[in-house]
């Protein structure tokens, strides 16, 4: 998605689109059984709530200016406001965004598979 953002971002302006991408971090929802949360939950992730999402999305669609930009839904403990503007394209020596993706991985480690016996 951030690559065909980083595309179309180029020439979007020319048939007056913007084009953004928003990126969530983990959303406790109904999609899933409460204990894939709660599993998640033990390994350490906190969660970004839908509500902070809506904000972030009606800021996107609301300000004209935010054109070509990847808005990460973040929990409180990364962003205040519950949103952060990652403003770069590459992720390459970024210790905060390497902590997000070290992060990514606590419930679920690549070596046990996404899912795997005993879990949800």
């Amino acid at each position: 998605m951030r690559g065909l953002m980083h595309s179309l971002r180029r020439t979007a302006h020319f048939y007056h689109s913007r084009v953004n991408v928003l990126s969530p971090w983990y959303v406790r929802t109904s999609i899933l059984p409460e204990s894939a949360y709660e599993h998640v939950e033990a390994a350490g992730v906190e969660f970004a709530t839908a509500e902070d999402g809506r904000q972030l999305l009606l800021r996107i669609v609301s300000d004209s200016r935010i054109q070509g930009r990847q808005l990460f839904l973040a929990p409180r403990k990364w962003a205040a406001s519950g949103g952060l503007d990652l403003g770069i394209d590459d992720f390459e020596g970024d210790e905060f965004l390497q902590q997000v993706q070290r992060e990514q991985l606590l419930g679920a480690p690549v070596e046990e598979g996404l899912f795997f016996e005993g879990r949800w």
